[in-house]
């Protein structure tokens, strides 16, 4: 397998991303050293390059009258967060909770700084995401980013905003080891959004 380590596509969705920037949330902290810590976090929103910014800390409260920790992403195993959301029930709108993991990824090759980014399956091939923010010709936006990381490996950016030519070119590269993937992808069965059926599948037929 190449050093190839992440893939991006950008996809928009409505998922809640309160943890960022303003509202301290509801999480569990596990460092590196085995120990945990309880409290309120929140962590700051990153622009959409990967490789953008330095390394990206946490800010956790455990209370009143308690001091507010900030952590370095390196010293961080994974954080646990509690996060509203709204969902559909029988046709009427429902503020729910749910449990979201992030967990902790290189930003560069030197494995000298590190980001945040949850994660959606795990697995050799893992499926990331985190939200991020845009700036462009005065035009501002905020976005879901998923990321494609073997584990274990060092992230490199990917292409920013494929369309399913670049997509496939570059998974030929990305997928090489797992022919059978790649000829899915050549036969458009698996396209650049199926990143979660790309991912299970890999991890059920290549993984080694």
């Amino acid at each position: 397998m190449k050093k190839i380590s992440t893939l991006i596509v950008f996809l928009c969705f409505q998922f809640s991303f309160s943890q960022y920037n303003t509202d301290w949330e509801e999480a569990v902290v596990y460092l590196k050293d085995g120990t945990s810590l309880k409290g309120e976090g929140r962590m700051s929103m990153q622009s959409s390059p990967i490789t953008s910014g330095g390394n990206e800390t946490f800010r956790l409260s455990e209370g009143k009258g308690k001091p507010t920790h900030t952590l370095k992403a390196k010293d961080i195993d994974s954080i646990v967060f509690k996060l509203d959301f709204r969902t559909k029930i029988n046709g009427r709108k429902e503020d729910r909770k749910r449990s979201a993991r992030f967990i902790v990824f290189p930003k560069n090759e030197k494995k000298s700084k590190f980001g945040f980014a949850e994660l959606l399956v795990d697995g050799k091939l893992r499926l990331l995401q985190r939200t991020v923010s845009s700036s462009s010709n005065n035009h501002h936006r905020i976005f879901d980013q998923q990321l494609i990381q073997f584990k274990g490996e060092i992230p490199l950016i990917g292409s920013n905003n494929m369309g399913l030519p670049a997509f496939k070119k570059k998974a030929k590269e990305y997928f090489q080891d797992c022919p059978t993937l790649v000829s899915k992808l050549e036969a458009k069965i698996y396209r650049s959004d199926d990143l979660e059926a790309i991912v299970n599948y890999f991890n059920a037929n290549c993984a080694k």
